[in-house]
This record gives structure tokens, C-alpha cells and sequence, in this order.
């Protein structure tokens, strides 16, 4: 049987009307226009800053993040300094969840390096596992691209509706790990893959 390669198709955000037109800058009396240029940027960014000086936020925030020492030195620079934190996140997934949250995570860190490295502000990334949302059929399962698809991994015991998924027990998950392993193939270096795992 003869494979043939994957498609990789773009296409615009869409969304409702209110979010295109976001998103088109047509609804400047809600949403600031996207800065276009190093200046707007600089602009932009030096009002956020600002608005962060009123106030010490680092110290309520930092029992939330638990950063190691790299990233502790760098959210500090950024309160002592007045730069700006690169926020996104999303919930908590089976196994790490869609790669669509890995990739939130690099987008943000890359971001935070862009404007430290072009601007000269002081930058740091945070990323939130939003532990409190309570959408199981969301955060109950993964995909793993396999020979011939996509195979998904789901986990079987639900909890009561409404339940945060950071309260929300596992159950045995000793079967999806090996399936999760089994599809990971022979790996050079096993030890991210036992790190999601052990999560």
C-alpha cells in the first residue's frame, strides 16, 4: 500500500464576527491596534511596563510559579527593571495534551527572547497550566500520530461535572503509558519522555 505524504494546510483564525473583526483591527473603540513597527513595539510596551510600576506583583506571583533560579533571576529583572511578562497558557492535558499547548509555551519563550534581544526590555515568559478548568472531555485525552493515523489515548474514569482537573483522580493509566511509549518508537534520548510521564 502506497503512503503519501501529509498535507499541511493554513487558514485564518476565523471565529465569530466580533473575534475576525478583532482580529482585522476594525474595533479600535475595544482593542488597540497590533503595534506594526519597532517604534509601536517600543510604544507598546513601555505603557505596559508602566503600568506594572505601581505596584509590587512580583511578590504574590512568584509562590504561583515556582521558578527555578534561571527563571526566578529573570522574572526578577523584569519587576526591578520594568519590563513586561509574555503570559499565555492552557489546561492541564493527558500526557502533556495537543502540541498545540507546547507549542503556546515556545511561542511565549521566544517571544519574551525577541524583545529582550531587539528592544533591550527586560522580558520574561509565563506559562499557566490552568489547573482549575474543569473540561474533562478536553484535557481526558491525547493523540499520537502512528504508522497509517492517529491513534488517541483517553482516559476512562470520569470524574463529577464540574470537577477542576487538578482534583480530578487518574485512575490507571499503566496501559496508556505503554501505548504512549510504544508509539514514541526508539528514542536517542528517553528522559523527556519519562519526565511527561512521571508528571
Amino acid at each position: 500500500m502506497l503512503m503519501t505524504a501529509p498535507r499541511v494546510i493554513t487558514e485564518e483564525l476565523g471565529g465569530s464576527r466580533l473575534a475576525r473583526d478583532a482580529q482585522a483591527g476594525r474595533l479600535l473603540e475595544w482593542y488597540r491596534p497590533r503595534p506594526q513597527s519597532e517604534t509601536q513595539w517600543r510604544a507598546y510596551l513601555r505603557e505596559v511596563a508602566d503600568t506594572g510600576r505601581a505596584g509590587s506583583w512580583l511578590t504574590p506571583l512568584l509562590p504561583a510559579l515556582q521558578p527555578d533560579a534561571q527563571a526566578a533571576d529573570r522574572v526578577a529583572r523584569v519587576a526591578r527593571d520594568g519590563g513586561v511578562v509574555i503570559s499565555t497558557g492552557q489546561q492541564a492535558g493527558l500526557f502533556g495534551g495537543p502540541l498545540y499547548t507546547l507549542n503556546k509555551a515556545l511561542s511565549a519563550r521566544a517571544l519574551a527572547d525577541l524583545i529582550e534581544q531587539q528592544l533591550g526590555m527586560p522580558t520574561a515568559p509565563v506559562f499557566w497550566a490552568a489547573t482549575d478548568d474543569a473540561d474533562f472531555d478536553e484535557a481526558s485525552s491525547t493523540q499520537l500520530a502512528v504508522t497509517g493515523g492517529v491513534h488517541t489515548l483517553r482516559l476512562a474514569a470520569r470524574p463529577p461535572v464540574g470537577t477542576p482537573m487538578s482534583a480530578a483522580p487518574l485512575g490507571d493509566v499503566a496501559t496508556l503509558r505503554k501505548e504512549l511509549e510504544e508509539a514514541c518508537g526508539s528514542l536517542v534520548d528517553p528522559s523527556p519522555l519519562a519526565a511527561v510521564i512521571a508528571a
